[in-house]
């Protein structure tokens, strides 16, 4: 049971990949990317619309992060935020959102991963650890830190500010 389980989490993950396809071939990137930017003025709204999005995507993490990019990099790049920032802003939010969604591919795997002998249902375990998931809350507040304080650092401080230099990264 539990192969199955995971072969139907990859198929899932497999059908989501496909629609961000559709998406992106449809033009409905496009026509979020201009329609935001008629509404995002600065570069730290952009980032907090990237944020945004990225918890309204809870469904999984992996399609967070190709729904989120492909809709979110053209909004960004007028503004001068670096690929580097972006993707870990999309990365950082995806992976923690998901994990303590209780609709999510990670909620489906919690709950199989349990042996059904054990007395406990996979999903109310899940739920009870959200609060002590550490992991995933101070990463969301870490994000919310980061983009409104203009914060950067390391590889990620050198690429945006060779962004602002030159308008683009190298």
């Amino acid at each position: 049971l539990r192969n199955s389980m995971n072969i139907n989490i990859l198929i899932f993950d497999i059908l989501l990949g496909m629609v961000v396809v559709l998406m992106a071939k449809s033009g409905g990137s496009a026509a979020y990317g201009k329609w935001a930017g008629t509404k995002i003025k600065t570069k730290r709204s952009a980032l907090l619309a990237t944020m945004g999005l990225g918890v309204l995507i809870f469904v999984d993490d992996y399609f967070n992060c190709l729904t989120v990019g492909s809709v979110m990099r053209p909004v960004t790049d007028s503004h001068k935020v670096s690929r580097a920032k972006l993707a870990y802003i999309i990365d950082s939010t995806a992976a923690p959102v998901c994990i303590i969604a209780p609709i999510s591919s990670w909620a489906a795997a919690v709950g199989s991963s349990l042996p059904e002998d054990s007395g406990v249902d996979g999903f109310s375990l899940f739920l009870h650890t959200i609060p002590f998931n550490l992991y995933a809350l101070l990463t969301i507040c870490f994000m919310l830190f980061l983009v409104a304080g203009d914060f950067d650092f390391a590889a990620m401080k050198r690429y945006e500010e060779q962004v602002k230099k030159t308008g683009k990264e190298t």
